[in-house]
């Protein structure tokens, strides 16, 4: 995928919802959801964005999924499910913002992927969601605070350039 794709892709969509796949597991007489949380779903105005780990290097891959796949990682008696996080991520998950840009750090194009070692959303609404790749346990999503983190813990994240995506419509 390459970076004008991504960006004429998203240009003038609107940040709709964040999920997370997953599987249920029936635990007596309740199920219980875990997340799987190698790979987050941004959801633009019906087009699926696929954040997902790359192994465990801090680097992920971006990609358009038609849907959310099932997690590749379940055995036999694990429901897959998938489950919103916006209500916990957005500030307003009622009435979604427009997306003003996408922050990529550590860009690499490929043929049907784009890798990055972190990304940034930024919403009409002043809000920044900060996609950060480097736990141990996958994918941390936060704002400012998390993006600090990150440069303050990953090597290399402080001098690493930032590609800069437009996607407000004028």
């Amino acid at each position: 995928m390459r970076l004008s794709e991504l960006q004429s892709t998203l240009l003038g969509k609107t940040l709709d919802d964040v999920l997370l796949r997953g599987f249920v597991e029936q635990e007596g007489v309740s199920a219980k959801f875990h997340a799987v949380r190698t790979s987050v779903f941004f959801e633009f105005g019906g087009v699926f964005l696929q954040f997902e780990v790359i192994e465990d290097g801090g680097e992920m891959r971006l990609v358009f999924p038609d849907e959310i796949p099932a997690s590749p990682e379940l055995d036999a008696d694990m429901l897959p499910a998938v489950t919103s996080i916006g209500e916990q991520i957005l500030l307003d998950d009622v009435n979604p913002s427009q997306v003003v840009c996408l922050r990529l750090w550590h860009v690499v194009e490929a043929a049907e992927e784009l890798r990055c070692w972190a990304a940034q959303v930024e919403l009409a609404n002043g809000q920044e969601v900060f996609v950060d790749p480097s736990h141990h346990f996958g994918i941390k999503i936060g704002g400012r605070g998390q993006r600090e983190a990150w440069r303050e813990n990953w090597p290399g994240a402080q001098q690493e350039q930032e590609q800069i995506l437009r996607l407000a419509k004028p």
